[in-house]
């Protein structure tokens, strides 16, 4: 034999590049609990007052148009905001009127 032929065929056994797939869990299955503690609120989920902060830096016209689709607590932590930084009038009477009871 010749040393410059390399090691020789490879077994398909041997080529595997990626791990099996995790076994399928049955229904109701009885799982261990975490080992590292679970965060109980999601650190990248909007909250109200993300969500006022991220309106709040567009301009007005944007704002205007976004609070008439937001809930009532949405348009008070967005009146809050505003109140507190950029003080718009039109944003801020728009927010009123959205919050005015209807009738």
């Amino acid at each position: 034999t010749r040393g410059d032929e390399g090691p020789g065929p490879v077994r398909v056994a041997e080529t595997r590049l990626t791990p099996p797939p995790p076994a399928r869990r049955q229904a109701g299955e009885v799982l261990q609990a975490p080992t590292e503690p679970v965060p109980l609120v999601d650190t990248h989920a909007r909250t109200f007052e993300t969500h006022a902060e991220e309106l709040a830096d567009k301009p007005a016209a944007d704002v205007i148009r976004a609070a008439r689709d937001l809930s009532t607590d949405e348009l008070r932590a967005l009146y809050e905001y505003e109140q507190g930084h950029k003080k718009r009038k039109t944003v801020l009477q728009e927010i009123e009127a959205q919050l005015a009871p209807v009738g």
